[in-house]
């Protein structure tokens, strides 16, 4: 679980306040851009298979000493 604190929001002290501004959880996180998905070759179009070429070649540059 994550908090998130609004850094406008703190006391006199200077100091943040004991309660999240927002706190968010499996219940309540919509699915993201880095959500997992299952990839079909069957199914994967001009970018997809460009996407995965580029990725490829990443993990080959990686992989270098």
């Amino acid at each position: 679980m994550t908090n998130y604190r609004d850094s406008r929001r703190k006391n006199h002290l200077n100091a943040f306040e004991e309660q999240p501004d927002i706190v968010i959880g499996k219940t309540n996180a919509s699915a993201g851009k880095n959500e997992d998905v299952e990839f079909s070759i069957e199914q994967a179009d001009a970018d997809d298979l460009e996407a995965l070429e580029r990725a490829r070649r990443a993990d080959e540059r990686a992989e270098r000493p």
